[in-house]
């Protein structure tokens, strides 16, 4: 994995346009663990987030948490409370449209 990433920095280093990186198993794993997010983490930033671009409040989930959390309860029960959070925002009217991602 070191590879691939070393070479997905060298081709998108020099990105013109925004990169939205999405955590999914070949990231994470069919089953996360506390050192295979971390990595994620510290290679490309949170693995959950939300954004807003052009009046769309986008949503961005690590479903590889819904996949197998039994190595991570506590992470992927903390981004179940944030995404409730988020969902709350989704439903308030301020944005013209939500979207949700996920790998």
């Amino acid at each position: 994995r070191d590879k691939q990433y070393a070479d997905f920095q060298k081709i998108f280093k020099d990105l013109d346009v925004p990169l939205v990186c999405v955590c999914g198993n070949h990231d994470v794993g069919n089953s996360p663990t506390q050192q295979t997010v971390q990595k994620y983490r510290s290679d490309f930033g949170d693995d959950w987030f939300s954004f807003v671009c052009n009046g769309v409040f986008c949503i961005v989930i690590n479903s590889q948490y819904y996949e197998d959390p039994k190595f991570v309860p506590e992470i992927a029960a903390e981004q179940d409370s944030w995404l409730d959070e988020q969902l709350k925002i989704a439903k308030s009217g301020k944005y013209k449209h939500s979207l949700v991602f996920q790998h």
